[in-house]
């Protein structure tokens, strides 16, 4: 077969074969080889077809495709090797890869490469937009803007903080009595002594408290402040709160660090301190 018979073999695979099953036979050989990168890699999977499944495969896309077309660009052929450059062009209206027909005019190119032997097309290797054919169904979003995605910085919340006490029981039943925390089920763990409760406080806000042997101290001094974590500050709710709690862990026998009053950045405020020395600012 000369070059021009390779590309009229070729050009059937795609304005003949598609709309005339039978051509499959005539094409293809008994078994061949078909390349394709379905995967987020660069080594394309390789799948024995025959022409029953070339067939199966036209009556697919066209389910999927309505109006479904290709229009070869360019074509070149160099010893049982043909290049083609195409466009394709349809309305999804069927099933793709689990996403449901979305009713979008989709238009994506690509290239295929075939091996021609004994007359018949022998291998395929096919490689195509997938990114933009996903885009323009609205799977995927547009560059610049999953750029823009990417670089941004990432929505976060403080789930919980936690603190290491030596009491446990005492501590928790502070949180829960003065400032409307739910405990959970205590938590054991045998194999190390490890004990811990989470707190929940209104809006969510969640405290753990842990207890473990082998735990150290630090040295505590309620007047002194040290480098890391300062303070929980707690939100009761109005100034009239603020002044009542303090009075009322006041004549329960807490330190108060810190009287009610308005910093300068504009918080009204007060300090106790809780079983274990810690900080607790009750705030609006």
């Amino acid at each position: 077969m000369s070059l021009d018979d390779h590309k009229a073999l070729v050009r059937r695979y795609y304005e003949d074969a598609p709309y005339h099953p039978d051509a499959c036979d005539e094409i293809f050989a008994p078994t061949f080889l078909f390349h394709t990168l379905q995967r987020a890699g660069l080594t394309p999977q390789v799948a024995e077809s025959t022409p029953a499944g070339e067939k199966a495969a036209y009556e697919q896309i066209k389910d999927t495709w309505d109006g479904w077309h290709i229009t070869v660009d360019e074509m070149i052929a160099e010893g049982d090797r043909v290049m083609v450059c195409w466009t394709s062009r349809g309305r999804q209206i069927g099933e793709l890869g689990g996403l449901p027909p979305t009713g979008h005019e989709v238009t994506y190119a690509g290239i295929n490469i075939f091996r021609i032997a004994g007359g018949k097309i022998a291998e395929v290797w096919d490689l195509y937009d997938r990114l933009w054919m996903w885009q323009q169904l609205g799977v995927l979003p547009e560059l610049k803007a999953a750029i823009a995605q990417a670089a941004a910085p990432v929505a976060a919340r403080i789930e919980h903080i936690a603190l290491w006490t030596a009491q446990l029981e005492e501590l928790k039943a502070f949180y829960e009595t003065y400032f409307a925390a739910t405990a959970n089920a205590k938590h054991v763990n045998p194999a190390h002594g490890f004990e811990s409760y989470f707190l929940t406080f209104t809006g969510g806000t969640r405290l753990e408290l842990m207890r473990m042997p082998g735990v150290r101290d630090l040295p505590r001094d309620a007047d002194a402040q040290y480098m890391g974590y300062a303070h929980i500050a707690i939100s009761v709710g109005s100034v009239e709160r603020v002044d009542a709690l303090t009075e009322r862990l006041r004549a329960a026998g807490y330190r108060i660090a810190g009287e009610p009053r308005r910093t300068s950045d504009g918080y009204y405020e007060s300090v106790v301190l809780d079983p274990d020395g810690n900080r607790v600012e009750i705030t609006v």
